[in-house]
C-alpha cells in the first residue's frame, strides 16, 4: 500500500525526468491534474483489465439504519457501477443498479437485494442481516482516487509501478496544460461551431 500523496508524486518525479520525460513536460502538471489523470486511467483498467483493476479495490464496512429506508454512508465515493465488486450482509448479497432502475427493479421483484450509490449515499432494498444488534454491510469497491483524502492508503500492490507508467503515457499523449491554457486566453485556438 502506498499514500495517495505518495503517488501522485511519484508520478510527479517521473513527470520532472525520472525515467526520461522530455523537457516540454517537465513540472507542468499540477497534482491535481495527474489525480483525475490517475481517475480515468483506474477506470480505463476496470474496463480494460480487470483483474489489475479488481486489486485496487478497498474493502469498506459500512452501517446502515434500521429502518426503511435503509441508507448507509461509504467512507468515500466509489466508480459505480463497474467499480463496485459486491455488496454483502452475512449470507445476503445486493445486486448494484442505478438510481432509475433501483426504483422499477424494486417495484417489479421485491424479494431481490437491491443496492444503489449515489456519490457515498448507499441505499439498500432489505434491511441486512443482523449480526448482534447491528445492520452492517461490506461494500468491495474501487474509491474515486480524486475523492480520496491525500493521507488515504491506495491499495496498488504490484501494479503501482504499471499504472504510474500508464498515468504519464496518457499525460505525455496530450497537449502541456500551460499551452492549452495560454492559447484559449490569448484567443489563438479557435473553438468548433
Amino acid at each position: 500500500m502506498i499514500q495517495k500523496l505518495a503517488f501522485v508524486q511519484f508520478i510527479q518525479a517521473r513527470l520532472n525526468g525520472a525515467g526520461g520525460a522530455p523537457s516540454d513536460i517537465r513540472g507542468v502538471y499540477h497534482p491535481r491534474t495527474i489525480e483525475t489523470a490517475v481517475g480515468i486511467t483506474i477506470d480505463d483498467l476496470i474496463a480494460n483489465n480487470p483483474s489489475m483493476a479488481e486489486a485496487m479495490a478497498l474493502l469498506m464496512d459500512v452501517d446502515i439504519t434500521h429502518c426503511a429506508p435503509f441508507i448507509g454512508t461509504l467512507p468515500y465515493s466509489v466508480i459505480v457501477p463497474r467499480g463496485v465488486y459486491s455488496i454483502t450482509s452475512n449470507n445476503m448479497i445486493y445486486s448494484i443498479v442505478t438510481p432509475y432502475d433501483f426504483v422499477a427493479m424494486q417495484r417489479y421483484n421485491p424479494a431481490n437485494p437491491l443496492a444503489k450509490i449515489e456519490k457515498t449515499l448507499i441505499t439498500l432494498s432489505q434491511k441486512p442481516n443482523e449480526e448482534e444488534g447491528t445492520g452492517k454491510i461490506q461494500v468491495l469497491a474501487i474509491p474515486n482516487f480524486r475523492d480520496l483524502p491525500q493521507d488515504a492508503a491506495v491499495i496498488l500492490e504490484e501494479h503501482q509501478t504499471k499504472l504510474a507508467d500508464m498515468v504519464v503515457e496518457r499525460l505525455q499523449s496530450q497537449q502541456p496544460q500551460e499551452k492549452t491554457n495560454d492559447s484559449v486566453r490569448d484567443g489563438s485556438q479557435q473553438r468548433p461551431n
